[in-house]
């Protein structure tokens, strides 16, 4: 036998014992139960959309505060800086959530890249683990889900949960 055929033995085995081993990790991965093997690349879970739709709703729920407090200021009411001030506060709430929402897509590997006030509603756009996804609100739903989002964050869910 000459030195090719020798080479053609190592060879297949070679190949051989890679495919067990790819083989042992699958099986390892199926064992594991692991989400990510059964699901496919392409889809997205429900966590991930949400995510996906609070990085874009918390901006939108900063420019309401922001308007509310600029007609507060010019306002005459009698309790203006007790309201201005609790608005404030509801603003670094709010940005402390969107902190962690972000990181959170970042951690997920999801970016969103491009993101769309149109007349119509709002439109994003986003990578999930190398697949593009667009997202898009109309701007009455862009409302109920800011009005929502500043009842929670008021303690209005807690008391809506608990009647």
């Amino acid at each position: 036998m000459g030195e090719a055929g020798l080479h053609k033995r190592k060879e297949r085995g070679y190949n051989k014992k890679c495919e067990q081993m790819f083989l042992f990790f699958v099986e390892i991965g199926e064992n594991r139960g692991d989400a990510q093997m059964s699901r496919a690349p392409m889809e997205r879970t429900e966590e991930e959309a949400e995510l996906v739709k609070r990085s874009i709703i918390l901006p939108i729920v900063l420019d309401v505060l922001a308007h509310d407090i600029r007609v507060l200021q010019g306002s005459r009411a009698k309790m203006n800086r007790l309201y201005i001030r609790q608005l404030h506060a509801l603003q670094d709430r709010v940005s402390l959530e969107l902190y962690h929402v972000r990181r959170q897509l970042r951690l997920a590997g999801i970016k969103v890249f491009s993101q769309e006030r149109a007349k119509l509603g709002l439109t994003a756009e986003y990578l999930c683990r190398g697949y593009r996804h667009a997202f898009t609100m109309l701007w009455g739903v862009v409302k109920a889900e800011v009005e929502r989002e500043l009842d929670r964050l008021m303690g209005g869910g807690k008391q809506a949960e608990n009647a």
